[in-house]
């Protein structure tokens, strides 16, 4: 039976599901030194720079917050996925990155098997940004 893009989709999220999907930051920092952040009960999104700083919009489009780092950024960003009221983050900017790294290698290579099992189907490579983008929108989850 030859799959199309719809049920590709379909099958490959009920995959992940299945198989448990990590969760920012929780499975990806190693320490105990925390700091916790309000966060907005909106989805966030990367604004602009502006001279070094990094702007984080709400889904209306309002500053949320600037910060000097951007790992810092999209930590929060990630971290932000299911709209929690804060997150905690971790006062050392090294661990900050790190645990950022992680999780962006984790998607990375969700996006690799996706390729990779996209690639045993009939189904045309051309869409595969399409089909990864749609997952990824499925599951709420973002890469920058």
């Amino acid at each position: 039976m030859q799959l199309n893009e719809k049920e590709f989709i379909k099958q490959y999220v009920e995959k992940i599901i299945t198989g448990g999907i990590k969760n920012f930051p929780d499975d990806f920092i190693s320490t105990d030194k925390l700091q916790k952040v309000k966060l907005p009960g909106k989805a966030l999104h990367l604004g602009e720079e502006f001279f070094g700083s990094f702007e984080i919009l709400n889904s209306d489009g309002e500053s949320f917050l600037q910060v000097n780092d951007y790992n810092r950024a999209k930590y929060l960003i990630y971290s932000n996925k299911n709209l929690p009221a804060n997150t905690l983050i971790p006062n050392d900017e090294v661990e900050i990155k790190t645990s950022v790294k992680k999780y962006e290698l984790y998607l990375d290579n969700i996006i690799k098997d996706i390729r990779l099992t996209l690639s045993k189907t009939s189904i045309e490579i051309k869409h595969s940004s399409n089909i990864i983008s749609e997952i990824f929108r499925i599951l709420n989850l973002v890469r920058y």
